[in-house]
Parts: structure tokens; C-alpha cells; sequence
């Protein structure tokens, strides 16, 4: 297992226009067609995790949103690809508050993003 590290950055002019890194250490890897990663938020900034928490039961407070990733590639006709993400939270209530904080959202947004970097590049 090596490192894998990336930087989501929130919308500017939000109350999330900061960096969030997420750094995680690979724990399954089938090149080219799987990556299971898994990582937490320890270097978020401490308003996130209060916010965060303030979706979450007193007794399921944490100190760091712990996530198993996996990315699937998978060929599709014409030279595409479809990349599939999935996240896995440590429970159902530790994924429901990542998704009030707007994971699916930001998600969506780099993959669009993404996708629009892709089309420039030859194929």
C-alpha cells in the first residue's frame, strides 16, 4: 500500500472556500482498473469537523471521518471510460452527515470538472 493524496477545494464565495486535503493509504490496487483507498479528515479545518458533528448524535461524535474509497475503471466504446466512486463510512450516520456537508455535491463537481479537462486532451 502506497500513499494517495489529493486536495478538494470548496466553492469560493462559500463558507467552505478553503482546502480540504484527503490523504488515505492504498490498500487495494489493480491497475488500471481499481483503487481502494482508505483515509480520515485530520487535517480539515476544526470548523469543518464542528460542523460535521453537528449532524451527528452526541454519542457518534468523532474527531476524524474515517472513509473507505474505490474507484472502478471500466472501458467503455469509443475510447470512453465510466469511473465509478464509492465511499464507505464506518456507519450510516457518519454518511448521512458527509452528505449534509455536501460530499455528493463536491464529488460531482470534480468529476464534471474533470471531464471537462479529458475532452481537451488527444485522444
Amino acid at each position: 500500500g502506497g500513499r494517495w493524496q489529493a486536495i478538494m477545494r470548496g466553492p469560493e464565495g462559500t463558507e467552505f472556500d478553503q482546502d480540504y486535503p484527503i490523504k488515505s493509504t492504498i490498500v487495494a490496487l489493480d491497475p488500471p482498473h481499481r483503487l481502494v483507498a482508505a483515509g480520515g479528515s485530520e487535517e480539515y479545518p476544526d470548523d469543518w469537523m464542528e460542523q460535521y458533528n453537528s449532524f451527528m448524535a452526541a454519542d457518534e461524535r468523532e474527531t476524524s471521518v474515517d472513509i473507505v474509497m474505490e474507484v472502478t475503471l471500466e472501458p467503455l466504446p469509443g475510447g470512453r471510460t465510466r469511473q465509478t466512486m464509492r465511499q464507505t463510512f464506518k456507519s450510516p450516520e457518519a454518511r448521512d452527515a458527509a452528505l449534509k456537508m455536501g460530499a455528493e455535491q463536491g464529488w460531482s463537481g470534480s468529476f464534471t470538472k474533470l471531464d471537462g479537462l479529458l475532452e481537451t486532451q488527444p485522444r
